[in-house]
């Protein structure tokens, strides 16, 4: 099945299959579905060309005068094709939900086969208002490199593209659905008009193929205004912000440029932005890694003394507030009872506080923050539920209870979980939330009070998600070694669907690996982290998640450096067993999963 959707997948990104009919494999009915693929080379986060067109009333624009719009939509559109066709009345239907919003909508039609008769009866007997665009050359639709006559572009008020791709999945080659799995298009126009970044930037488009002219573009210098902001603002602003946990800001071009010799070293060592997951792992979802055409970008940038270029072509800084809500205003939110002190210096054991919840019933949680008061020092915090026997002392609870898994997480820069149509965590009526708080001081005394808040489903989901761990609390790591490795593994009991991943050890860990092993004996691995850093505790959500038949094997390995050379070991003398605290170590991979056949 993955190598059947890799070859659809080509097809659909423009890729023909160029074989001849006896070289293709036989696999059965041909279908194709839009899917979620890797944003790299396909123009997100870049400014688009300023297309000047006229639409079929002989009107005139360019793309620059919607600029007042929060979001621009191109839709690629022709008559004839049924997929094409077959979304005009969700298209409708957008343009009626998001008209409060004054969204713009161009239709392009694509192709001298299309008359303006045809676009115009077309849009009539649709109800479509958007501009109607004839494309007869084909050269609106070859500067934006459209792949198929389904595909839409997202654009935000400063011409940066943040979404291209399908409406959603219920249409494809071969098939239909009674109702879309995952309303892509609607979810990053909210996501862009409320000025958030967009959850799933790029999918692919089933539709009929578009064959492109080749459009001569005359060359650009590299500017701040025009393209480094952009990929500043795309890569680096969720944690260098004002009061944001990265060290220092990057949301203005004086900001950049002062630390220049810094972003330089940072990149050319490939320590920023963190990103630990090897090639060939994956595709992941959450990927913060540069490309290589963006890591190029910025270093010949700086080779060239920062142009800064017309600042009207800049976007909008991005405003990080502290203490804002990054998914918007939770249904319910509940805070620590009272601010815990962070000290200027030193080291902060793990500190553990427990949070009681109100809810009368059993809530389905479809999104989860954690939102700490003091992001500066706070390095990660683990929720997990508890009940009022834990809370009040009543009950003692091993140290390990959290190896099972946790409901939220906050890592810098990371601090949401969405978890998607159809998915949701239970959340027990009257719950305690136990929070391990882990603080790293930064040169100033202050005080935290982190907030949870939930965002709840309106009727019981598809799927329960769960976070369960593969770990191992039996293992010794002998003073001075280096390059011990400590396995752990777990049996999946059902047809399970894992969609995260997580490794996590303490100062130790050197190296993380989580492999697959199916009932047949064949393994492969599911994320390879080389150089582990503890200072980021990443989840790696898959791209597209992973269906896996009952009676699979997860199995982890941590490698662990207990030796002087490793320079964040805090005593290369001791023999260290596992513990809670930054001085002991750990050995687990959670996961993130639901029940493939539960509904």
């Amino acid at each position: 099945m993955r190598a059947f959707r890799t070859t659809l997948m080509l097809c659909a990104l423009g890729a023909p299959l160029l074989a001849g009919d006896d070289d293709l494999p036989d696999l059965g009915v041909f279908r194709e579905e839009a899917l979620p693929v890797p944003s790299e080379g396909l123009l997100i986060g870049r400014w688009m060309p300023d297309v000047a067109f006229t639409d079929v009333h002989g009107e005139s624009a360019r793309l620059s005068d919607f600029a007042l719009s929060p979001a621009t939509v191109i839709v690629m559109r022709d008559t004839g094709c049924p997929l094409s066709k077959r979304y005009a009345p969700r298209l409708k239907e957008l343009e009626q939900r998001f008209s409060d919003q004054a969204v713009t909508w161009i239709y392009v039609h694509p192709g001298r086969h299309q008359t303006l008769d045809d676009i115009l009866e077309a849009a009539g007997r649709d109800g479509l208002h958007g501009r109607m665009v004839a494309d007869p050359e084909q050269t609106f639709a070859a500067q934006l490199g459209a792949r198929s006559t389904t595909e839409v572009f997202v654009l935000d008020a400063w011409r940066t593209l943040r979404y291209r791709g399908a409406v959603d999945d219920q249409y494809g080659v071969g098939f239909s659905r009674p109702a879309p799995l995952h309303g892509w298009l609607a979810d990053a126009l909210a996501q862009v008009c409320s000025m958030r970044d967009v959850a799933v930037p790029a999918t692919t488009s089933p539709g009929c193929v578009l064959d492109l002219p080749e459009i001569e573009r005359e060359p650009r210098p590299v500017t701040w205004a025009e393209s480094v902001s952009r990929v500043m603002q795309d890569r680096c602003a969720s944690c260098h912000h004002h009061d944001g946990p990265g060290h220092f800001a990057f949301d203005t071009y004086d900001e950049v440029v002062g630390r220049k010799g810094m972003i330089r070293y940072v990149l050319s060592k490939r320590l920023m932005p963190p990103w630990h997951a090897a090639a060939g792992s994956g595709p992941w979802r959450d990927d913060r890694s540069l490309s290589r055409d963006d890591r190029k970008l910025l270093l010949d940038w700086i080779a060239a003394d920062c142009p800064e270029g017309d600042p009207a072509d800049a976007p909008r800084a991005r405003h990080h507030v502290e203490g804002r809500w990054q998914l918007g205003k939770p249904d319910a939110a509940y805070a620590m009872d009272e601010p815990i002190a962070v000290p200027a210096d030193g080291v902060v054991d793990y500190r553990y506080v427990y949070v009681k919840t109100d809810q009368p019933v059993d809530r389905w949680v479809s999104a989860v923050e954690v939102l700490p008061g003091a992001s500066t020092v706070v390095h990660h915090v683990l929720v997990f539920p508890a009940d009022e026997d834990e809370a009040l002392g009543r009950r003692r609870v091993r140290g390990s209870d959290g190896l099972e898994g946790y409901f939220a997480a906050y890592v810098p820069g990371a601090g949401t979980r969405v978890f998607g149509d159809g998915l949701a965590k239970r959340l027990p009526a009257g719950t305690w939330l136990k929070l391990q708080l882990h603080y790293t001081p930064d040169g100033t005394a202050t005080e935290d009070v982190t907030r949870i808040g939930f965002h709840f489903a309106d009727v019981p989901p598809a799927h329960e998600v769960h976070t369960s761990g593969v770990y191992n609390t039996d293992f010794m790591i002998p003073a001075g070694s280096r390059g011990m490795p400590v396995t752990a593994e777990r049996t999946l009991e059902r047809d399970t669907v894992l969609s995260a991943f997580s490794p996590h050890m303490h100062l130790r860990g050197a190296a993380f690996q989580l492999e697959l092993e199916l009932p047949d004996g064949e393994r492969e691995m599911l994320l390879d982290v080389p150089r582990y850093d503890f200072e980021w505790q990443t989840m790696y959500t898959l791209l597209e998640p992973r269906t896996v038949p009952a009676g699979s094997k997860l199995i982890a390995t941590g490698t662990f450096d207990n030796s002087a050379a490793n320079p964040a070991n805090p005593d290369p003398g001791a023999t260290v067993r596992f513990g809670e605290q930054t001085t002991d170590e750990m050995m687990i991979a959670y996961f993130e999963w639901w029940d493939a056949d539960a509904r």
